[in-house]
């Protein structure tokens, strides 16, 4: 608070004067100050301050970025030269500077009928000895007011000495899968905003767990299909490969290639104030320019949960540096326990209502601790201390626990022996939350003694069981594989890795049958690594962080399961007819065959879709085209329509390079949601259409409705052609995109508004081709 106001008249004349005004400081530092005074006459220059309002004779004056904070006991100061007399001059008394408003982001799920109240709560920095007035509105974003909430307007008024108040905003059910959509709340003219996120009813959100599966919201098992992307736990503090390429092409790639979630190393090091990336190629990565690790870490969240992926934090070592700790626990002489759950709560703190993360990774390999023995390395009990406190913050995460090196002298691969957890198992407070995570290797890594047996790699079922697989068999808890990787180079690895993916899958006993209940998916599993300077592995990349090591992927592809979503989470393989999705090889089958009540998505795995191949079906959210020919295409007719929920047509192909769609047969109360990997050709109907594109080329077309033409990359929508037709349309850019190129608006037409997603600094320079875009008038 302004302790005092002193003003000194330093030069005066007829008619006019000059004078310097010192603002003082108690004992309390100011960040930021204002003084008002009355005076009839008029400011002809000011300097080291600001008008910040003139109302009749009142002036109110503030501070400039560079003076306004002041230290306790601290002085600042402005001058001025005025038109009057300086006997006409007076101070208003107990000059203070005024409270700061703030409001926080938040989200919303959708309610899945009617309205929800959202409830966003403005507060003040200090309380007032007098009434605080603040005006706010809605602004629309790519949430619609009348649509998808309510628009709010009007003025919240703070009592002397409240601090807090509250603004309820309707937000409406319109049965639509429009995934997520924003807008924002706007405190005063220039004050700050809040940033609402309408979440789908039906969006992914927490994960917990049932038996040994790991289940969505719905209770439908989800299988986890990780790649580790290592780096934040070394001393460049973040995920390496940033220094070769964009962050979002690499996350882009991992979908492309089928991974669901990516596991991400940190260590306590890099949380610590003052840390600052190392390792980035700015000119790759301009937007990551000049942030801190954590600012990074919200980039890379942001973008993986827009393509669909998922995050594991993994905990990997407290000091930063390569592999697990060098004392084989999960805390230091410079890290202890205590920092460790602190720096788990932060990031709880951070992202614990973000749906994007899913999961805490309490500990890299604690290979030296104990399994309960109730001594201070006993990490059963470490991982129930680190659990709970986490799920205090974040009561949705799953709690991720590695095993240790040794139990009662049986020695395992670091992290892979959880022999224990049948005589101890880890007890957590909130009791669907846990899921043990072993790492296992092979022969390339280690000569462990198993490999060099007769029976080798017929073994390797027993080994896997009597270690970690017996927790997954009996039904005690879900299985995450960790870590497991190979160059595919040393002869033995392969036997490992034959072995290692049927037991994953189910085949318990090795004899090619699924031993799995009705209903249930094979184990989770997080591949080391995506890196191709992992030294015992290589990579899913190749030395130059772009190409492919194909045969990795091959040997992956047969047990991934999909998108971690409400549709998802049916095994690999499953025959038309099974709850959840309903495969068929060619468009004729599916147009002659039937499915149960219970199938909400097609996989169409061999063919394109005609026209009125799904017109006597009912209750689809979606239809998938999986072959991996090139192009595919799917044609829907009017009827069509109504064999989806909602008359809402979700397209995907995330196998073929070009994906053709022609919605023009469907009318104004169907809408198509087509999605493409890399070109795409989209022709909308009379509905409210979105069109997203993918890494390549995109003619789209939209029909008579209010549609959506949805770019992630300034390259995609560049090269795109798209024509809005009738209705009210939209270009929507991705958060990776800060600035709109005039070549992004290059084959643009019948157009009416831009939606720039990013945040922080957006600019747009519009040359010629915006004129034609949006025929001479554009919303941004």
């Amino acid at each position: 608070m302004v302790q005092t106001v002193n003003a000194t008249i330093r030069q005066s004349w007829a008619g006019g004067f000059v004078a310097d005004v010192t603002v003082a400081a108690g004992a309390t530092a100011l960040d930021g100050w204002t003084v008002t005074f009355d005076a009839p006459f008029a400011l002809a220059n000011l300097w080291n301050a600001r008008i910040i309002s003139h109302e009749g004779s009142r002036y109110v004056i503030g501070n400039l970025d560079y003076n306004g904070a002041v230290a306790a006991n601290g002085v600042a100061g402005f001058g001025f030269q005025a038109a009057g007399e300086p006997g006409q001059f007076s101070l208003i008394p107990a000059a203070v500077a005024p409270p700061r408003f703030s409001i926080a982001d938040a989200a919303i799920a959708e309610p899945l009928a009617g309205t929800a109240a959202l409830s966003l709560t403005v507060r003040l920095d200090q309380a007032s000895g007098t009434a605080v007035t603040v005006d706010y509105t809605t602004v629309d974003g790519t949430a619609l007011a009348g649509r998808d909430y309510t628009a709010t307007a009007g003025s919240l008024t703070f009592a002397p000495g409240e601090t807090s108040r509250t603004i309820a905003v309707p937000i409406l059910s319109d049965n639509l899968a429009e995934g997520a959509e924003r807008f924002s709340l706007q405190l005063g003219q220039a004050g700050p905003a809040a940033t609402v996120t309408i979440r789908d009813a039906a969006a992914p959100g927490h994960l917990a767990t049932s038996g040994n599966q790991i289940v969505n919201a719905a209770g439908t098992p989800v299988q986890i299909n990780a790649v580790n992307w290592f780096g934040g736990e070394s001393t460049t503090y973040v995920p390496h490969g940033l220094w070769a390429r964009d962050y979002r092409a690499m996350l882009d790639q991992m979908v492309q290639l089928g991974f669901n979630t990516v596991r991400l190393p940190y260590s306590d090091e890099a949380l610590l104030p003052g840390r600052m990336p190392d390792g980035i190629n700015y000119a790759l990565n301009p937007d990551l320019r000049g942030l801190s690790v954590l600012e990074i870490y919200d980039r890379i969240i942001d973008h993986a949960g827009q393509v669909g992926l998922r995050i594991i934090f993994d905990h990997h070592r407290t000091e930063a540096g390569d592999g697990p700790n060098s004392n084989g626990l999960w805390y230091s002489a410079a890290t202890p326990e205590a920092r460790v759950i602190q720096n788990w709560q932060l990031l709880a703190d951070r992202y614990g209502a973000n749906p994007t993360v899913i999961g805490a990774d309490l500990a890299n390999e604690p290979y030296r601790a104990s399994w309960g023995d109730g001594g201070a390395t006993d990490w059963r009990l470490g991982a129930e201390r680190m659990g709970n406190a986490i799920l205090e913050r974040a009561p949705g995460w799953l709690i991720i626990v590695e095993g240790t090196g040794e139990y009662r002298g049986d020695h395992y691969w670091w992290g892979g022996n959880l022999e224990g957890v049948r005589d101890a198992p880890v007890r957590l407070a909130v009791a669907d939350r846990l899921v043990y995570s072993p790492h296992d290797y092979p022969h390339s890594v280690y000569p462990q003694p198993w490999f060099n047996a007769a029976d080798y790699p017929n073994n390797m079922d027993e080994v896997f069981r009597k270690h970690w697989g017996y927790i997954f068999e009996e039904g005690i808890a879900p299985i995450l594989l960790g870590e497991w990787g190979s160059r595919i180079v040393d002869p033995k690895d392969q036997g490992w890795l034959d072995a290692m993916t049927r037991y994953l899958a189910g085949d318990f006993d090795q004899d090619g049958d699924r031993d799995l209940a009705a209903g249930q998916l094979g184990m989770s599993w997080a591949w080391w690594a995506w890196n191709p300077n992992s030294g015992d592995t290589g990579g899913i990349l190749r030395d130059d962080w772009t190409s492919v090591d194909q045969r990795k992927v091959d040997v992956l592809k047969p047990i991934m399961s999909g998108p971690i979503n409400a549709a998802s989470g049916t095994p690999p393989g499953t025959p038309a007819g099974s709850p959840g999705v309903a495969s068929f090889v060619t468009s004729g089958a599916l147009a002659a065959g039937s499915v149960a009540p219970a199938v909400t998505a097609i996989d169409l795995t061999g063919d394109n879709l005609g026209a009125g191949s799904l017109d006597h079906l009912r209750g689809l959210t979606s239809i998938k085209l999986s072959a991996s020919m090139t192009p595919l295409s799917a044609t829907f007719s009017a009827a069509d329509a109504d064999a989806f929920q909602g008359r809402i047509i979700n397209v995907s192909a995330p196998n073929t390079q070009l994906l053709g769609v022609d919605g023009r047969a469907l009318g104004a109360d169907s809408s198509l949601r087509a999605t493409a990997a890399h070109d795409i050709v989209a022709l909308g109907g009379a509905g409210n259409d979105v069109f997203t594109a993918g890494d390549g080329s995109s003619t789209m077309q939209g029909g008579a409705g209010d549609d959506r033409f949805v770019f992630a990359s300034l390259a995609a929508l560049e090269a795109a052609q798209v024509d809005g037709g009738v209705g009210h349309d939209t270009l929507e850019v991705g958060g990776a995109i800060s600035h709109l190129t005039p070549a992004a608006l290059l084959g643009k037409m019948a157009l009416e508004a831009v939606v720039m997603m990013a945040t922080g600094l957006v600019t747009a320079t519009l040359g010629p081709a915006a004129a034609g875009a949006f025929n001479g008038q554009l919303t941004l």
